[in-house]
């Protein structure tokens, strides 16, 4: 959205985002009303919209395969979690952010909806567990990190990260209180790689449905994936390739695919 873009450069705006104001939007794509930041937020606000293309993307593989439990790796203020539950009702939800200003919009959400099958993990997905720096995006807020150099609102808008300690978690330690998953998305801005190395018992136990964005490091988190017996294919056209897309599908040969090399 061009427009929202050069606002957004602009420093009103920016000085506007940093006001936490909550409205309420009933989304078009899930029917679910939905907690947002006036600001931040704006795209969806005026759109009650989100990710078009990618969301039909998910909303395939939730058709295709049918999941009963979906990890979200990088939540957000939810709205893939919702897009879950309103095709799959009677799933579970497992989602991960550490953005508090997220955290405060998905649980109002949550309560206002009566989503009882949802969990939220407060903490960042990474390669062990602890503490480490998480990098605002107090402009959009979709955008924040725990990969250093790596800001997109410092790239697209001349803005620099505020920086706080969060906790750490990995997706191999949920899984001693929590049930594994059919399908996990992963949208954490560069930490990808380091969110599934953290995570490889749970891979190879589960084998799930893999949807992410491969920021950085994409020919090793493919391998990764690849190495574990899963193929790649591109989120958008749905073919099958050998490096990963910027988002990328991963489907485990044998359990997923049966063999074949396509899925619809």
């Amino acid at each position: 959205m061009k427009p929202l873009f050069h606002l957004r450069r602009r420093g009103l705006f920016r000085w506007l985002s940093n006001i936490s104001l909550t409205v309420s939007v009933r989304s078009k794509q899930t029917g679910y009303v939905v907690y947002v930041d006036l600001f931040r937020n704006f795209a969806f606000v005026t759109r009650r919209e989100y990710e078009i293309e990618e969301s039909q993307s998910f909303a395939l593989l939730l058709d295709r395969f049918r999941p009963k439990v979906f990890w979200d790796i990088g939540a957000n203020i939810g709205l893939y979690s919702l897009l879950f539950l309103s095709r799959r009702p009677t799933g579970s939800v497992l989602a991960f952010e550490p953005d508090l200003r997220n955290l405060y919009l998905f649980n109002q959400t949550i309560r206002r909806n009566a989503l009882s099958s949802v969990k939220i993990v407060p903490k960042a997905v990474d390669r062990q567990a602890g503490e480490t720096t998480f990098f605002l995006d107090d402009i959009t807020g979709a955008t924040g990190t725990i990969v250093p150099n790596n800001f997109f609102i410092l790239d697209q808008y001349g803005a620099t990260p505020l920086q706080t300690m969060i906790r750490t978690t990995t997706l191999d330690e949920q899984l001693r209180e929590n049930e594994g998953p059919d399908l996990i998305k992963i949208d954490v801005e560069g930490a990808e790689l380091a969110a599934l190395e953290g995570g490889r018992c749970m891979l190879e136990s589960y084998l799930p449905v893999v949807l992410y964005e491969a920021t950085t490091n994409p020919d090793q988190t493919g391998s990764l994936l690849e190495n574990l017996g899963y193929m790649l294919f591109n989120a958008r056209t749905f073919q099958a390739i050998d490096a990963p897309a910027y988002t990328t599908i991963a489907l485990h040969q044998q359990k997923h695919l049966g063999g074949q090399h396509t899925f619809i």
